[in-house]
């Protein structure tokens, strides 16, 4: 999505907390800017002609660990990007997006 001063870019929207903020918030404002991402690309491919899938949080199936801003990827069930794909859809997913 860019870099500051675009107004969506992860930096920009970092500076909207303070440096020292808690990591599950600064792990939330930037899952924030990854979703706008997805969104944005899953439209340019869908007006281009070609089916987008979107999947998010936990329809993506990555589980890690709880350590905010350092967690660990414990499992990957890949079924929904699978089925997906199977439809004939081009998967987008956002990073920073995962379970515990």
């Amino acid at each position: 999505m860019g870099r500051a001063p675009d107004p969506y870019a992860t930096d920009s929207l970092l500076k909207l907390i303070k440096k020292e903020a808690k990591l599950d918030h600064r792990d939330l404002l930037m899952s924030c800017g990854e979703i706008i991402s997805v969104a944005v690309m899953a439209d340019l491919l869908e007006s281009s002609g070609i089916p987008a899938e979107t999947l998010c949080l936990d329809n993506i199936g990555i589980t890690t660990d709880s350590r905010h801003g350092n967690s660990q990827i414990l499992e990957i069930n890949p079924a929904s990007i699978v089925a997906a794909l199977n439809q004939g859809k081009t998967v987008v997913i956002p990073g920073f997006q995962r379970r515990t």
